[in-house]
């Protein structure tokens, strides 16, 4: 929890552009899978055992927004790389 006066700094995971929302599959997993020699129906079995255990991972725009809702007066971006992003957040 943020206090007034503190500043956090958030580091989640950025949403692939490419992907639908809220899903886990991704193709990269499935050829890794296969080519560690797991089958169709293994691969499957481990989506479904995934599925609603992590959270989907969020745009920029949403954490800002998600910072914001919590009571933050200024969130900004100070790092980004790939698909991952850095923030930072002042509350008073």
């Amino acid at each position: 929890m943020i206090k007034k006066n503190e500043v956090a700094a958030v580091e989640p995971k950025e949403k692939n552009p490419g992907a639908e929302s809220g899903s886990k599959e991704s193709p990269e997993f499935d050829l890794f899978k296969r080519d560690q020699g797991c089958s169709e129906p293994e691969i499957s079995v481990k989506h479904e055992a995934l599925k609603n255990v992590l959270p989907p991972p969020c745009r920029v725009e949403e954490n800002i927004d998600l910072l914001s809702k919590r009571g933050s007066k200024e969130a900004e971006t100070y790092f980004r790389r790939f698909n991952f992003a850095s923030f930072v957040a002042f509350k008073e």
